[in-house]
């Protein structure tokens, strides 16, 4: 207990650094390093009333690509060679990112034209709940929303969680952890694990 006390005093009370950089450009089609399916996850909403569907969902099924939209339905072929680019039918999908390499577009190539759709953000309210944590010196950890930035108090601690670039559902505290969540059936966030020097220790929403 001594030990674990130690890691999080650590963890939560460690200020944030922040450093000067030149603004990122609004939109980037490439990334440094591969990108995992994940990123990709999410409702489009379609900016063209023409199209037959108002909106493209997609998700992550049996290690694919999966998308629907309208009637309809099947998996995303990666393009070799052309990152964030994939192929559906006689489609092309580029998925667009902004500045901070988040996902945030998709843009749908046909005969028929171009179109566009942007990526429903889920909201730091999906995340705010009081969770029930194990092997921690604390019973609970509390995620609050204020003023647009995702708040944890836990214990004596406090701070903000910053959403980690490229890795869905997944925030940055302080540089000395990670929290991790996972959702189910339903979208809606179903457990928390947060990783502190190669430990985990997991939580879930208290009732």
């Amino acid at each position: 207990m001594k030990k674990t006390t130690i890691i999080l005093s650590l963890l939560l009370a460690a200020p944030v650094l922040l450093t000067a950089s030149t603004p990122a450009p609004l939109y980037t089609t490439t990334i440094p390093a591969p990108a995992d399916l994940q990123d990709y996850v999410g409702t489009f909403k379609m900016n063209d009333s023409n199209l037959p569907f108002s909106q493209v969902v997609v998700s992550q099924q049996a290690g694919k690509l999966h998308y629907v939209a309208g009637e309809y339905e099947g998996d995303f072929a990666e393009v070799s060679g052309k990152t964030d680019t994939f192929t559906a039918n006689e489609a092309t999908v580029t998925f667009v990112r902004d500045g901070a390499g988040q996902v945030a577009k998709l843009r749908l190539e046909v005969s028929e034209g171009t179109f566009e759709g942007t990526k429903e953000m889920a909201s730091f309210a999906d995340y705010a709940a009081r969770y029930k944590m194990d092997g921690l010196p604390f019973e609970h950890i509390v995620l609050t929303e204020k003023s647009g930035q995702l708040h944890y108090e836990a214990g004596e601690y406090s701070g903000v969680l910053v959403p980690v670039p490229n890795q869905a559902d997944t925030f940055d505290a302080n540089g000395r952890a990670t929290f991790k969540f996972t959702r189910n059936d339903q979208k809606k966030v179903s457990r928390m694990v947060v990783e502190v020097q190669g430990q985990s220790y997991e939580g879930v929403p208290a009732k």
